[in-house]
Formats: structure tokens, C-alpha cells, sequence
């Protein structure tokens, strides 16, 4: 059969995400700060593409491509992974400069393929496994000892070297397929610092000065 290669622009579509860690400051100075942490990190992706011109010699939208206007593809995908990393923190004065960088040595993404005009091969499940990395940047600004402002940037990658899909049915096995995914963007923040809870350091005792 002829090679078959499709363009399908990306008009919209959709981003979640979210981190949790668990760490432990390892050295401590005065206007220095390092740790390392465990996590996990959580990100869903959809993408919907509309139109299809083809740009190979199948016969797949030759001829007759469909209109930009005719959502043809789906992609929905879950990644789950897990994180181990580093964080340093240098104080200068109320200014604070933060940097996180982090493996992520367990990557999992699930997946749903979606052509909307191929009943037949509509819904296809993928998935795959591999690993990424995580870094992260902020500058911030101590306005009081609890509340704090600042800007920032992260980018994370994660991909697969192991994966497949059986999105179409007269395929007796699973097609191998890798993923790839690479975000980066800016951020402003407002963070207000709780107290310690009795885990920080033990505060001075009182003294009691009284002259009669």
C-alpha cells in the first residue's frame, strides 16, 4: 500500500497538571538552602486536529481535502511519573532565587486516539513507558516574613521508548508507537508562608528582665 501522510492543524484543546513532593533540607547556612525530594507529577493533554491534507502519496484525503473547518482527530493522554530531584535556595537580603531540577525515572502515558470519520478504528487505546526531567526557576520578593511574591519559569519533558497502540482492527497485533511531550511557559506567584507547627527550629527561651 502507498505511504500515507496526513496534516491535521491543531485549533484547540486542553492542559492539567499537578506535583506533589515530599522533601528534606540536607544543608542549611546562613542565605543557602539545599534539599532533595520525592514525588509524583500528574499532566493530561488534548489535542483536537481539523482538516487533512495529504502530503505523501496515499490516498487518504487526496485529492479532496477535508475543510479546516471538520474536526478529524482526537488525542487524549495521561502521564504519570514519578520525581526525584534536588532544590537550592540563596537568600539575598528580602530577594530569594530558587532552583528545582528533578529525573523522573517512571514515566506512564495512556492514551485515546480518536479519528472521527473512521468509525471503525474510533475509539484506539495507547499507551507507553520511559522517563523526563523537570526544571524550575523563581525569583521572589519577601512584602513580610509570611507573604511573598514572585516570577518564574519551569519545563518538563517526558517521552517513551517503550509503547504501543491497536488502533486499527485488522492489525493481529499492537502497532509499536513513542510519545514525546515538552512544555515551558512563565509564571507569577503569591505564596504565604504557615507556621512551622512545632517541626522548625526550636525558638530562644524567654528571659524576663525586672528591676524594682
Amino acid at each position: 500500500m502507498p505511504y500515507s501522510k496526513t496534516h491535521h492543524p491543531i485549533k484547540d484543546g486542553d492542559i492539567g497538571y499537578g506535583v506533589i513532593d515530599f522533601g528534606y533540607e540536607l544543608l542549611r547556612s546562613d542565605g543557602f538552602k539545599l534539599g532533595g525530594f520525592l514525588g509524583y507529577q500528574y499532566a493530561s493533554e488534548l489535542y483536537n486536529g481539523y482538516g487533512c491534507r495529504q502530503v505523501a502519496g496515499g490516498t487518504v484525503c487526496a485529492g479532496n481535502p477535508d475543510p479546516n473547518s471538520s474536526k478529524g482527530l482526537g488525542e487524549i493522554m495521561q502521564w504519570n511519573a514519578l520525581r526525584v530531584g534536588v532544590i537550592g535556595e540563596a537568600r539575598f537580603d528580602r530577594v530569594r532565587l530558587s532552583l528545582e531540577g528533578a529525573y523522573l525515572p517512571v514515566v506512564r502515558v495512556d492514551g485515546v486516539d480518536r479519528h472521527w470519520n473512521r468509525p471503525d478504528i474510533n475509539p484506539g487505546a495507547e499507551w507507553g513507558r520511559g522517563d523526563g526531567y523537570f526544571l524550575e526557576g523563581i525569583v521572589s520578593y519577601d512584602l513580610t516574613p509570611s507573604v511573598s511574591v514572585g516570577v518564574g519559569g519551569r519545563y518538563w519533558r517526558m517521552q517513551t521508548d517503550k509503547g504501543s497502540t491497536s488502533a486499527f482492527p485488522f492489525q493481529s497485533v499492537p502497532s509499536p508507537i513513542k510519545f514525546q511531550t515538552e512544555r515551558y511557559g512563565g509564571f507569577v506567584q503569591l505564596s504565604y508562608r504557615l507556621a512551622d507547627f512545632g517541626f522548625g527550629e526550636a525558638a530562644a527561651p524567654a528571659v524576663l528582665v525586672r528591676k524594682d
